[in-house]
């Protein structure tokens, strides 16, 4: 068993003395002297910490007199101690255990710079060591202590008397025993009290540094330090963490928070406080709570405070706050009195309620509104399918009560509908496969009469369970306009019958009337021709060139007149023919009847570009005759050109718009009113043959197809020409609102 160092101590001075006894009686005086300050300083040091909390409290309140009994009190306990006084701040006497007041030999203390080891002071008869030291690390306050050395001095002097004979025997011994105690004890202890002293002072000591080596007792205190340390670092760490961890919450909270001093000044408020309000939290710290409260709720405020102070809360009741721009915020508060560094104050909670007022405002409009609403609107059961509620238009509609609907489900008013397939139909809502659902049924009164009506059926999730939401739409009115409706379109459709059949009887009339009236021009025109040829043929040598010229112009007004006659009938047969609708390619047309034309003129230059897809669905007997007509005028009206160039292609930023462009005579827009009509001309027909009846018959086709044109033109620049099929694109509502213009002539 291993003995503790008090023992092992003792046994080796033991064994030591009984070899050299002499030698350590003669050290002893000078070994004691050492040891005695030595322990009177840890001695002072224990006192110190036992004292210095108590009294440095005391001289921070200024308490001189109850400083001075508790010197006394202690002074007089221990005989050792022949005084104790304190100096303040600024180095003035604050208490003393004197009964007769302050020895003048000690007031030279006073004024000494901070003294961390004792001196020797001659007190009477008495010699003192004096000790002085801050009551506290860092504090100028001190505490004095004086030690009477009389206890020395007795000792000393009974034991230089027994040690005198043996003093040579013990020297060398007792030198050896103080190499072995430093050795062994000493060191280790010095080093582990250099630590705590710094770490009293504040400083850092990592725990490894107090797990000093020596005695089994001192590494035992040295692990006591080392984890007294290493349980003060992380209690510091988890109040460091839990001091952030609560600012965070402060800062984040999203209802207001605030700090105020019991006479109304804000100490502290986070953000969500001052956002209430409309101002940053610096704005509002400036500020005091009757500051950002109405006069209104002064008396309430005043019954607030007084359940404060009699219970230490308030609340929680409702008020108004002003805000920045001058409007009310409603607000909920409560809050409780708390106490800080001997300071009341008041923590208060406070919560925006304007979007619960808002939403209160909304559900008693909705509310209201369901109620008095006079179209029918339900609200039933999602299981049981039994009426929760209805609109006062719902009960008047189908004579029901509001306590009698609630007994019945929307099965019992509709009469076409079994309980299990109208479960069926409305599952979909159920399950989230679909958000709403559209029907038109009947509804049955209550007295067994039914009417037609449109629901709008939608489901929605309630705390309760589901429900279903029902908004119903009385038809009667609609359904009885809608029968007034079939009547009407079936008497105009009668009456559509009975003038289509009209309207062709009177066509066929009319078309057997132009052919009669063609036939009937065209032979006498035919005579005038073959008449005036054989007239030139027979007697051209007995006419002079006047009656030449006279001949002349007889068979070309003859001629003429057969080409209008023939442009006429194509006009009639465009409006009469029956349409048959095919995919046509423009392009195709185009080339075929430019090539007619290039054969008619083959020594005219012409530069004809054409875009490839240019395909409709149209007529094609009759898209032949538009682009016949169209590529004839631009063919026409720029042969006067050196080098004619026509272009045939749709517009890139809307391709349901055709054009044919060239680079002829053009014309004067200011004419334009005379365009697509017939026998309307802009140029003279010795300039340009023509009869004027070409651009009637493409508008006339245009329209058949659903189309518009439109023509522009600058006088010696050329003429563009756009065309669509189909009115109802975004481009037959551009060319809907075009004039049309012609240069047909």
């Amino acid at each position: 068993m291993q003995l503790k160092l008090p023992a092992r101590i003792a046994l080796l001075i033991g064994g030591t003395l009984l070899v050299s006894i002499l030698v350590l009686t003669l050290l002893f005086s000078t070994l004691f002297d050492r040891f005695y300050h030595y322990e009177t300083d840890v001695q002072n040091q224990r006192l110190h910490g036992v004292l210095a909390e108590g009294l440095a409290r005391l001289v921070v309140e200024g308490r001189p007199l109850a400083a001075r009994d508790r010197l006394r009190r202690l002074s007089s306990k221990d005989p050792v101690l022949v005084y104790l006084y304190l100096t303040d701040f600024d180095g003035g006497l604050f208490a003393h255990s004197f009964e007769q007041g302050f020895p003048r030999a000690l007031l030279s203390t006073l004024k000494m710079p901070a003294i961390s080891r004792h001196l020797r002071y001659r007190l009477g008869a008495d010699i003192v060591d004096h000790y002085s030291s801050p009551l506290i690390d860092g504090m100028r306050a001190r505490i004095h202590i004086g030690v009477s050395d009389a206890p020395l001095t007795a000792a000393k002097l009974e034991w230089r008397g027994r040690a005198f004979l043996v003093a040579t025997v013990v020297l060398l011994l007792g030198v050896a025993v103080s190499l072995v105690m430093a050795r062994r004890m000493g060191r280790p202890l010095i080093r582990l009290a250099t630590l705590l002293d710094r770490l009293g002072r504040g400083e850092s000591v990592p725990p490894e540094q107090l797990r000093v080596a020596g005695p089994p007792e001192v590494r035992r205190a040295g692990e006591a330090a080392a984890d007294m340390v290493e349980q003060k670092e992380r209690l510091t760490c988890s109040l460091q963490e839990r001091e952030a961890w609560l600012s965070t919450l402060f800062e984040t909270a999203p209802v207001g928070l605030a700090l105020t001093r019991m006479d109304g000044q804000l100490a502290e408020v986070n953000p969500a406080y001052a956002g209430i309000i409309g101002r940053t939290v610096d704005q509002t710290l400036q500020l005091t709570y009757w500051d950002i409260t109405p006069e209104e709720y002064a008396e309430q405020e005043q019954a607030q405070l007084a359940s404060l102070e009699a219970s230490g809360r308030y609340g929680p009741y409702e008020k108004h706050y002003i805000h920045r721009d001058g409007h009310w915020v409603p607000v909920r508060l409560s809050g409780l009195i708390v106490e800080r560094g001997g300071e009341r104050f008041i923590w208060s909670v406070v919560e925006d309620i304007t979007a619960l007022r808002q939403a209160e405002r909304l559900e008693e409009h909705l509310r209201r509104l369901f109620q008095e609403a006079h179209e029918e609107i339900y609200i039933f059961d999602g299981e049981s399918l039994r009426f929760r509620q209805a609109s006062q238009g719902a009960l008047a509609n189908l004579q029901y009560d509001a306590d009698a609907l609630c007994e019945i489900t929307p099965v019992d008013i509709k009469p076409e509908y079994a309980e299990e397939q109208f479960r069926e139909m409305i599952a979909p809502l159920r399950k989230g496969e679909l958000e709403s659902l559209h029907f038109e049924t009947l509804h049955r009164r209550r007295d067994g009469s039914t009417y037609p009506v449109e629901i709008h059926l939608q489901y929605l999730d309630d705390p309760d369970g589901g429900v279903f939401f029902a908004l119903v739409m009385d038809l009667t009115e609609r359904k009885a306009a809608e029968a007034a409706l079939r009547e009407h379109r079936d008497h105009l459709e009668a009456l559509v019958r009975e003038r289509t059949g009209e309207l062709q009887a009177s066509n066929a009339e009319l078309e057997s009337f132009a052919y009669s009236v063609s036939h009937d021009l065209r032979a006498p025109l035919r005579a005038i021709d073959g008449f005036s040829q054989a007239l030139v043929e027979d007697y051209g040598d007995q006419l002079d060139e006047a009656a030449h010229d006279y001949v002349r112009r007889v068979r070309t007004a003859a001629q003429r007149m057969g080409q209008l006659i023939d442009d006429l009938l194509e006009l009639s047969r465009v409006g009469r023919a029956e349409l048959r609708m095919e995919k046509v390619d423009l392009a195709q047309l185009a080339r075929e009847v430019l090539d007619e034309l290039r054969a008619a003129e083959p020594d005219r230059s012409v530069e004809f570009s054409c875009d490839e897809d240019l395909g409709v669905m149209a007529d094609p007997r009759l898209m032949r005759v538009l682009v016949d007509n169209l590529l004839g005028n631009a063919w026409k009206f720029s042969a006067r050109e050196a080098v004619s160039r026509i272009s045939f292609g749709r517009l890139r930023d809307d391709p349901s718009v055709f054009y044919i462009r060239d680079n002829g005579v053009g014309f004067d827009m200011r004419h334009a009113d005379k365009l697509f009509g017939a026998f309307q001309r802009l140029h003279r027909v010795t300039d340009f043959p023509g009869t004027g009846v070409g651009l009637a018959t493409v508008q006339r086709i245009l329209r058949r197809h659903g189309g518009r044109i439109r023509a522009e033109a600058v006088e010696g620049e050329g003429a563009t020409f756009y065309f669509t099929f189909n009115a109802a694109s975004p481009a037959g509502r551009e060319i809907d609102g075009m004039q049309g213009e012609s240069v047909d002539e």
